[in-house]
């Protein structure tokens, strides 16, 4: 009996610290004056139509509610605010574009197990720390336009079984870097606008891994975006 009631107990002190640990981010992320919510409805309303969720439902979320997707771009969201948003264990997708994030905040990253869609769009990131982003078994899409990013930073991301789409306009990813998204287990599409590769190198991943899609503009005025 005594074994059942510490158990129960150590249940309820896990519910409850998660609990104050999601109250407490949620209090930041609207500081930073971005949007959270806890289901995929609300989430589409945010990205089509800009319909925040209520922050004092945020804010008085009950236990059975678990934060699934942050959206913190255009935000002065920086490296230590990285850390309140470790212990959202359930959160499937982060946008954090233009914000001053940079190698040393994706080390909280690494605990976000349940991650599907990352925006890292315009932050300060490079090569360094993407293994810590390799890490993050179940993500499909990653975004990393007008990074830092390089060849060298892609064979970290090689290793990830479920990435299907990766956006890489405004890097600096020449044709060496086609050669490792070809060993990419699923990848199906790739957003290379403003980068350093050739007609031929794109042609060679095409002809490698035909089930890869290639984006990539020769517009001057659309590769000017991505400058």
């Amino acid at each position: 009996m005594l074994l059942v009631v510490a158990a129960l107990a150590g249940v309820a002190w896990f519910v409850l610290e998660n609990t104050m640990d999601q109250r407490d981010a949620l209090a930041r992320i609207h500081e930073l004056g971005g949007v959270a919510g806890f289901d995929d409805e609300s989430y589409g309303a945010y990205v089509t139509n800009g319909e925040k969720p209520d922050p004092n439902d945020s804010l008085l979320a009950n236990l059975n509610q678990d934060v699934i997707w942050i959206h913190l771009a255009n935000t002065p969201t920086a490296d230590a605010d990285m850390q309140c948003l470790a212990g959202l264990s359930s959160l499937r997708i982060l946008h954090l574009p233009n914000t001053k994030i940079s190698d040393e905040g994706l080390n909280h990253l690494r605990r976000l197990k349940r991650l599907e869609l990352l925006y890292l769009d315009r932050t300060r990131i490079s090569d360094n720390r993407l293994q810590v982003i390799a890490e993050l078994e179940n993500l499909n899409m990653l975004h990393l336009i007008g990074t830092d990013v390089t060849d060298d930073g892609l064979v970290h991301l090689r290793s990830m079984e479920n990435l299907q789409w990766l956006f890489l306009s405004g890097t600096a990813v020449t044709d060496s870097g086609l050669e490792t998204l070809a060993t990419f287990p699923k990848l199906e599409y790739v957003e290379l606008t403003g980068t350093n590769v050739t007609d031929e190198g794109v042609m060679a991943l095409t002809h490698s891994s035909p089930t890869i899609k290639v984006q990539r503009s020769t517009d001057p005025r659309i590769i000017k975006l991505f400058k």
